[in-house]
């Protein structure tokens, strides 16, 4: 799920974004709570992911600057679900992790 409003390079209020997130992760919440085998004494971690690295574009690449954007976003999102598995394994079974992604460059969450 993604949302996006406004045009493009638009500062956003970081309170928008926190809400956003925010839906994003309830939205998850609700979809987990509706399968059969979460257990009935689950606690739920949140998690929002901000791949800071994705932002900082080489000018010396020969890669486009799209391109680059869209090999970090790849990156950034192994590296959270890397994180969200290792949060699991530290946790537990008794554990959901949600975790959504931030993209500051457009304010889409993901």
């Amino acid at each position: 799920s993604s949302s996006n409003t406004g045009e493009a390079n638009t500062p956003m209020d970081v309170s928008e974004m926190e809400r956003r997130a925010n839906d994003v992760l309830c939205q998850l919440s609700n979809r987990s709570s509706d399968q059969d085998d979460v257990p009935i004494n689950c606690c739920t971690c949140r998690l929002l992911y901000i791949p800071t690295a994705m932002y900082a574009l080489n000018p010396e690449s020969k890669n486009t600057p799209g391109k680059q954007r869209q090999r970090a976003r790849a990156d950034g999102k192994k590296r959270r679900n890397l994180v969200v598995k290792t949060i699991e394994d530290l946790l537990g079974d008794h554990f959901t992790v949600l975790a959504c992604t931030l993209d500051c460059d457009d304010g889409s969450v993901k």
